[in-house]
């Protein structure tokens, strides 16, 4: 296997859990209203996961140096991608485990035998995949528009009520949540610098004790 298919995997392991929380929050492959919606609200998953991967970075014990410069960027496109690829597998899974049988009922056997979190939440998207169908086959217009916008977490009350008002309340937060984790982690590493000047001032002035006491 070529070392970009193999990175490929890495990353994708590294991402997938938090990926798929991500996805059960925001549910964008179900937003109803056209493929800009479903790829605005992709953009705001990558931007969460994006930041998720800086924080994992900053606090990883593995990386000395913390190299955040060296983090993938992830797009809404490749995000979209890689869940694609995990629910298409869950979904394939399902169905030659079911043998012809019902094949909601043989994923919630499968999620009884596991006890993995990945599979726990590919099994409530997996039931969830045609809850935009739904929606727009029980509601109003009027409705559907108010639960669009709770299914992505939008405010009604003067909040972001359309997915170009998140995308961009989104790329303001994350910009903020980026600013505090490297602001926090500044200050870190600079009490780290003040405590290590305060021994070595204390180891300097004990030697030169030591010196004074010898002559």
């Amino acid at each position: 296997m070529s070392f970009y298919k193999n990175e490929q995997k890495r990353i994708e392991a590294l991402i997938k859990e938090p990926l798929l929380e991500l996805v059960l929050q925001y549910l964008p492959h179900l937003q109803v209203g056209g493929a800009t919606n479903r790829e605005d609200v992709w953009e705001v998953v990558a931007m969460k996961l994006n930041t998720h991967r800086v924080a994992a970075t900053l606090e990883s014990r593995d990386n000395r140096d913390n190299r955040t410069d060296e983090i993938p960027i992830f797009s809404g496109r490749y995000v979209a991608d890689v869940f694609k690829k995990l629910i298409d597998e869950y979904s394939s899974k399902v169905r030659r485990s079911s043998l012809g049988h019902e094949c909601n009922a043989e994923a919630a056997r499968m999620k009884e035998r596991s006890s993995d979190r990945v599979d726990a939440l590919l099994y409530e998207l997996y039931i969830l995949r045609y809850y935009d169908v739904e929606v727009m086959a029980k509601l109003s217009k009027e409705r559907l528009e108010e639960c669009a916008k709770e299914i992505i977490y939008g405010d009604t009350n003067g909040g972001p009520t359309t997915t170009k008002d998140v995308l961009a309340a989104a790329k303001e937060q994350s910009a903020i949540d980026e600013r505090e984790l490297y602001e926090a982690k500044l200050a870190q590493k600079m009490a780290q610098l003040d405590k290590l000047t305060e021994d070595n001032k204390r180891l300097l002035d004990l030697n030169h004790e030591l010196l004074s006491n010898r002559n």
